[in-house]
């Protein structure tokens, strides 16, 4: 048995690393370069129309002679300031998208309008929309979250991270700079119009940078949640049920007989949805799969409808009917307790 030299480097110890070609490399998911470019982008808008108003909000308050003690500025300053923010719920309902593209369009809209307000109510509403639109921060963490994975999002929060307050370092660069510019900038903006509303370029231009934005979102930004679109063919199977099958169900076959096919189909549905596991490879079967199930489940709706149709047949007496449908809608309720988690 040969024995190694004691001056001899050990294979480890070498200049040359031996590699070990047999371990598997660690995969990670490609970073979704232009989606988080998007949400960058409107993550940027917030601050920057927010901001923008900050180096000249006590002037332009000033203007509008709302009193006749300066000192008193500083109130109406917070007021406007303070007439903003939140939302997010809604895209749980609506999907993710709609949220984002709709409430920065609205963004754009009203920064730009702030610019042509003459009153402290005008300012007042306008930020109000604003503040009602631009809420989209719980929105956007929640785009990231489903766009990125535990690979790449060490690169993904950080970057993203560094636009809220790059927004707030260019917003009051814009507002100082571009507010007054008939004084400032003569040659180019010395008209009647600029002087009459001196602070509406800064608001213009915060709001076409908002409205690119917007549009770019429009065209690129991909929905990542998916409730909205089940929810909308829920809404829409229901609709046509409820208007277009339910009266001639109701006449050709008896109540009882269609509330009890009605509630037939809640277990059916569930019984069937674990299938979709098997076409979720396939995206078009996928949403045909979620559509019948969908509208299965709003035909299992119709029992509601037929219910208040036989409380109303079989009430004791026309004057018991309202406690007959509060016992209905109590046992709806408990049902509907009883049924959820804990």
């Amino acid at each position: 048995m040969s024995q190694v030299p004691p001056s001899a480097p050990l294979p480890a110890d070498s200049e040359e690393a031996v590699l070990d070609t047999n371990t598997p490399v660690p995969y990670r998911s490609p970073l979704p370069v232009v989606q988080l470019a998007i949400l960058c982008a409107v993550r940027l808008m917030d601050p920057v129309t927010f901001t923008q108003i900050f180096p000249y909000i006590n002037q332009f308050l000033t203007r509008l002679h709302l009193v006749e003690d300066q000192s008193q500025i500083g109130f109406y300053s917070g007021l406007v300031l303070i007439s903003i923010y939140q939302w997010a719920k809604l895209s749980e309902n609506i999907g993710r998208r709609p949220i984002v593209v709709g409430g920065t369009f609205v963004l754009a809209f009203a920064t730009t309008v702030l610019g042509l307000s003459s009153s402290l109510w005008t300012i007042l509403l306008s930020r109000a929309l604003a503040g009602l639109c631009s809420g989209n921060a719980a929105v956007l963490h929640s785009v990231l979250g489903e766009l990125t994975d535990s690979t790449n999002q060490h690169i993904a929060f950080p970057l993203y991270g560094l636009f809220w307050p790059l927004g707030s370092i260019l917003g009051p660069i814009l507002g100082g700079s571009l507010a007054n510019p008939a004084d400032k900038y003569p040659t180019l903006f010395g008209y009647q119009f600029f002087r009459d509303f001196p602070y509406f370029l800064p608001c213009l231009s915060a709001g076409l940078f908002a409205f690119a934005t917007a549009t770019t979102a429009a065209i690129y930004l991909k929905e990542t949640s998916h409730i909205g679109y089940a929810l909308a063919i829920a809404g829409t199977s229901s609709i046509a049920i409820q208007v277009l099958l339910l009266p001639s169900l109701l006449t050709v076959f008896g109540h009882a007989k269609l509330y009890n096919f009605s509630m037939f189909m809640w277990p059916l549905t569930y019984l069937f949805m674990p299938f979709l596991h098997l076409v979720a490879d396939s995206p078009v079967a996928l949403w045909t799969g979620i559509a019948c199930l969908l509208t299965l489940s709003r035909v299992a709706c119709l029992a509601y409808s037929v219910s208040m149709v036989l409380v109303k047949e079989h009430a004791p007496s026309p004057l018991a009917l309202g406690q007959s449908n509060g016992l209905q809608v109590s046992k709806w309720n408990l049902e509907f307790f009883g049924q959820s988690p804990g």
